[in-house]
């Protein structure tokens, strides 16, 4: 049952990043929690610091919204196969059958 409810999570996090990763790349270029327009500068006092203008910045709110779907992928995949597995697992422990063995 811990294996099932651990997968389920990691599913709702893929989803999770998968949806923040989609409106992030349709949203609007911000700075923090700032909507930013052609001609001003984003500072960035943590994470890498440093002064970006509207084009820089809207490079890196992409490149970080595709790490997110990338990752919210895999957690996904990762998530579906883990839970598959372990209601297989649970499936032939109910029915009594040995589970193959291990390599």
């Amino acid at each position: 049952m811990k294996n099932i409810v651990s997968a389920v999570i990691l599913l709702l996090i893929g989803v999770g990043l998968l949806v923040t990763g989609s409106v992030s790349l349709t949203s609007d270029v911000k700075c923090g929690d700032q909507v930013m327009r052609r001609g001003q500068i984003c500072t960035d006092i943590g994470g890498g610091g440093g002064l970006r203008n509207y084009d820089a910045q809207k490079a890196k709110n992409e490149r970080t919204a595709y790490v997110e779907l990338v990752v919210g992928g895999l957690f996904l995949v990762g998530g579906g196969v883990w839970l598959a597995s372990g209601i297989r697992d649970r499936r032939r422990r109910a029915a009594g059958a040995t589970p193959p063995a291990q390599l």
